[in-house]
């Protein structure tokens, strides 16, 4: 997981950065990547960005969604032999369900 994911200063930090300057370090994140997590259960044009660079990176991407979520059809129907769509019913089973993707992914 990237740092700035956690970043409890996210917000003030790049309230002073040009979006050119968000836009470089975020694609330097993906690329600098082994695997992209994306959070999929609210409709995000952003995260859409970052899960289709992974995919012409060729970074396999696990994309996770609450199980009562109305997720895209350009997520679901993506059929990228390295990307995963994983669904959870309870925030607690995420850690579970992360580590045996990545194990999966790391295995073939």
């Amino acid at each position: 997981m990237s740092w700035h994911v956690v970043d409890t200063t996210l917000e003030y930090t790049e309230s002073g950065m040009r979006e050119q300057e968000i836009f470089k370090r975020d694609i330097g994140l993906i690329e600098s990547s082994d695997i992209l997590l994306a959070e999929v259960t609210v409709p995000s044009i952003g995260v859409g960005y970052e899960i289709c660079h992974a995919v012409h990176e060729g970074i396999p991407v696990i994309c996770m969604h609450d199980r009562d979520a109305d997720v895209s059809s350009m997520v679901l129907g993506n059929t990228y032999d390295k990307i995963s769509i994983v669904e959870y019913s309870d925030v607690s089973e995420l850690e579970t369900i992360i580590t045996g993707s990545i194990d999966s992914i790391l295995s073939q």
